[in-house]
């Protein structure tokens, strides 16, 4: 019997560990919490170029996320004299804790929250210490009333494990597999989103601020 192609070989094991998420998704019997994930539950109040202001989870968020979940958000507004003035930005690190829950597909959330997804992109950024960061980029609408021209926003997001960053939901629930089936962890994820109505505010916020809570950057792989 000819041996398998590698391509096939990979896509079994695709479809084997998309299985066994799901199983693991419904019941997280037989695993044991995981490590820390790579960056600190901390936003940074003082940045050169912003200032910011610690906000509470929302009721929303409190009676839909787990209990053991630990959420931190930051208002931030930029800080004069600094050449071009930026609109506000609002960050959010989400922990997940023994249940997956905590962290999902994050644009579920938003149409759920009346927000349109105009388009979608995966891009890198180059933050100040040199490293590079992968993430998902929406830009999004709303409105507001009949009379009033619809919203414009933009959302980014990524999330952080142990060792490796990934921009896609989809990735970190194959990772997630992975390590329930080599070793029967589950490991704990963090989701950081930024969201602005200005693009370059996004784009200025980030390079500054990711340094000062996070600390790892290798990009997640399965195979």
């Amino acid at each position: 019997m000819k041996s398998l192609s590698v391509p096939i070989k990979k896509g079994m094991v695709l479809v084997l560990l998309t299985a066994c998420v799901v199983a693991f998704t419904v019941s997280g019997k037989g695993t044991t919490a995981g490590n820390e994930p790579g960056l600190e539950m901390r936003l940074p109040r003082l940045l050169e170029k912003w200032t910011g202001k610690p906000i509470d989870a929302s009721p929303a968020e409190k009676k839909i996320l787990p209990p053991d979940t630990e959420i931190v958000k930051m208002n931030y507004k930029p800080r004069e004299p600094h050449g071009k003035v930026y609109l506000p930005v609002q960050a959010t690190i989400v922990l997940s804790g023994k249940d997956r829950t905590s962290i999902h597909r994050p644009e579920v959330c938003l149409v759920g929250q009346g927000w349109n997804i105009q388009n979608s992109i995966r891009r890198q950024i180059l933050l100040e210490n040199g490293e590079s960061l992968n993430v998902t980029s929406l830009e999004l609408n709303r409105s507001v009333s009949e009379d009033a021209a619809p919203i414009t926003a933009y959302y980014v997001y990524w999330f952080v494990g142990t060792d490796s960053t990934t921009p896609t939901n989809f990735q970190r629930i194959l990772s997630t597999a992975t390590e329930n089936l080599i070793d029967g962890t589950n490991p704990r994820w963090a989701y950081v989103s930024v969201l602005s109505t200005g693009k370059d505010a996004i784009d200025a916020w980030i390079p500054e601020a990711v340094p000062q809570f996070q600390s790892v950057y290798q990009p997640a792989t399965i195979f």
